[in-house]
């Protein structure tokens, strides 16, 4: 059972102003919350329906305390979720320590420079995981990758992908100085299907609308998807994304 006061102070979670100030985020869904609980995140509260309970009881028992563990009605989980249809389950876990951006790492890193939209960020973090790219480099007014609407589209990556948020020129000159290649992905540039990639290589991502800064382009080796329809002006950024990080998987393995 569930107080009505509990359940308040766990609906006050759905304000991102509570969810900072608490150093928590919000993961919901079935499938997200059982990858959640493979990782080793410190849950602070987890909700869910009887059902769902019973068919996971074993994961639960060996991750979540019972003293945050609470059994709830679809209408109770309803008063909580940010979802319009709430799905079975509701976790808030602490959010992790940030760890500085490595420029030394080996192989392909993401970096992202101002990447608005929460479900371009989720992809992104999809897509690296899928393509084995286990580092993603922020600029710090990139959305937050703990944002719920990031966590929601990831489908589980989230919690598979080491995200850093740190300034995109001093990192792209410490790898440079390492000799690590630096890519970004622009319109005009040179074919990515016809140039020779590093295997050890940092690829940048641009904003939206407003694509790589121009102080941050100016020091990258320029790469571009052909236009071979050429009518579409540009590609959507986790869209691009994916095929950048295919093509630099398919000739560098």
């Amino acid at each position: 059972m569930i107080s009505n006061a509990k359940l308040k102070f766990l609906a006050s979670f759905k304000q991102a102003k509570n969810r900072a100030e608490s150093n928590v985020f919000v993961v919901e869904g079935d499938k997200i919350v059982r990858e959640a609980l493979l990782s080793d995140l410190e849950v602070e509260a987890l909700c869910a329906t009887a059902e769902w309970l019973d068919s996971n009881r074993h994961t639960v028992s060996q991750r979540v305390n019972s003293e945050v563990l609470y059994e709830v009605s679809d209408d109770e989980l309803s008063r909580i979720s940010m979802q319009k249809t709430p799905n079975k389950v509701w976790l808030l876990a602490r959010q992790p320590q940030p760890t500085p951006a490595d420029a030394t790492t080996e192989g392909l890193v993401l970096a992202l420079d101002r990447i608005q939209d929460p479900g371009n960020m989720g992809t992104i973090l999809r897509i690296a995981d899928w393509c084995g790219v286990r580092h993603i480099v922020c600029t710090p007014d990139t959305v937050d990758y703990l944002n719920p609407k990031v966590v929601q589209a990831s489908m589980g990556s989230v919690f598979r992908t080491q995200v850093h948020y740190a300034d995109l020129e001093d990192f792209i000159a410490q790898c440079q100085k390492n000799g690590k290649a630096t890519y970004g992905a622009v319109l005009g540039g040179k074919n990515v299907f016809e140039t020779t990639l590093s295997d050890n290589a940092v690829l940048v991502i641009g904003n939206e609308s407003k694509g790589i800064s121009p102080e941050l382009a100016g020091k990258l080796e320029k790469l571009s998807i052909p236009n071979w329809g050429g009518t579409c002006e540009s590609l959507n950024a986790s869209v691009a994304t994916g095929i950048f990080c295919a093509e630099f998987r398919r000739r560098t393995q």
